[in-house]
């Protein structure tokens, strides 16, 4: 089977193992070790760890070009969206006494439904944030955030936005309204480990990494093998 991807083609494998290397991924099984595993064949042999990392990439790819054209965007009138940035470090020549270069993302995310965007910010001043946060969240949003200075003025934006504060340098859950931002805390806490679990501490494709959780995550649940299908009839022709 060849899938045709911006021009090249993705190594030749057999068909049912495209559908087993597939199912592996969506549901976050396909270290190499359980993919040799999976994918032997009746002779012995299995997909080859270059093979299996570029079948990765094009699925990793899919998830952003679909993120790219349908980006995702959450809350709404009345719904609560819970706001926070981080950072991740990457190391030059990843060696970890050499000097890093630090990369800040936002991210917000819907409590009740899980739903959740996260994105690469090249600066965390009031202008760059906002206009993620337009992007990202409708009007009239309940939106949580810390009391970082850039936030101070979220809830004059025209899109009617109702911002709530928590001071985490006083507490982590406010006493007296109890909001809180533990949702989106929690949620760049799984991505992370998720990313050193699946491809340890590289963080050269750290964008790439983060749609695929995100596209996993917007579908989480629904069945992802026959949706990111349905993403592949849709876009690309196969042979």
């Amino acid at each position: 089977m060849v899938i045709r991807h911006g021009g090249v083609k993705v190594k030749r494998i057999d068909v049912q193992q495209v559908f087993e290397l597939c199912y592996l991924w969506c549901y976050s099984h396909c270290t190499h070790k359980f993919a040799e595993l999976c994918l032997e064949n009746d002779d012995g042999q299995t997909i080859s760890s270059k093979t299996l990392v570029n079948w990765k990439q094009y699925f990793r790819d899919l998830c952003a070009e679909e993120l790219t054209d349908n980006p995702i965007i959450i809350g709404g009138p009345g719904i609560e969206v819970q706001i926070d940035e981080t950072v991740i470090t990457k190391r030059k020549y990843n060696r970890g006494r050499l000097p890093a270069n630090e990369v800040w993302f936002l991210g917000g995310i819907e409590p009740i439904s899980g739903r959740a965007f996260m994105t690469p910010v090249e600066s965390r001043d009031r202008e760059t944030l906002y206009a993620v946060i337009r992007r990202h969240i409708r009007p009239d949003s309940i939106i949580i955030s810390d009391c970082w200075a850039a936030y101070a003025t979220l809830g004059q934006l025209p899109e009617g936005y109702i911002h709530r504060t928590v001071n985490h340098s006083e507490n982590f859950v406010d006493p007296v309204t109890g909001v809180h931002t533990n949702t989106i805390e929690s949620l760049w806490q799984k991505f992370k480990l998720r990313h050193k679990v699946d491809y340890g501490t590289n963080r050269d494709l750290i964008m790439e990494y983060m749609n695929e959780f995100l596209w996993k995550k917007d579908r989480a649940y629904k069945d992802l093998f026959h949706d990111f299908w349905k993403l592949v009839v849709a876009k690309y022709r196969i042979d």
